[in-house]
């Protein structure tokens, strides 16, 4: 979850996109649609059942392969894991999903951060540094 929208703004301003997301409170809520020909009560019953979870839940197997189909399908030329201090699961997770997706040459940058981002210039300064380094590698 990323309720501080101040990453993507830096993002933004250093000349990169965000073309995709995989917040829980994001569009990560818009996956899976409700099959509208199915009964709607079980149709509904499905898509929540069905709804691709966070780390937390279950395993990421089914997260990673969503999130590999975004990277084809949004071209992405880079990634940034932003990971919640403390939030074990994720941080569980980062390294799993790094290794994915640098193996399909995605670069990516790792960041760690606390629930306020308090040094907004350390964190501009790694997220420049990336989109320069991905713009001298494309």
């Amino acid at each position: 979850m990323m309720d501080n929208t101040e990453l993507p703004k830096i993002v933004e301003a250093g000349g990169g996109s965000v073309v995709a997301d995989d917040l829980s409170t994001g569009s990560r809520y818009f996956w899976n649609l409700v099959d509208s020909d199915a009964d709607p009560l079980r149709a509904i019953a499905r898509r929540y059942l069905d709804k691709i979870p966070c780390p937390f839940m279950y395993n990421s197997e089914e997260r990673f392969k969503h999130i590999m189909d975004m990277a084809s399908r949004y071209e992405i030329e880079g990634a940034i894991i932003f990971v919640l201090k403390f939030c074990d699961t994720h941080m569980f997770d980062a390294p799993l999903l790094k290794k994915e997706l640098e193996g399909c040459g995605v670069p990516v940058l790792y960041l760690e951060w606390e629930h306020a981002i308090t040094a907004k210039a350390q964190l501009r300064t790694r997220i420049e540094a990336f989109i320069e380094m991905i713009r001298g590698v494309r």
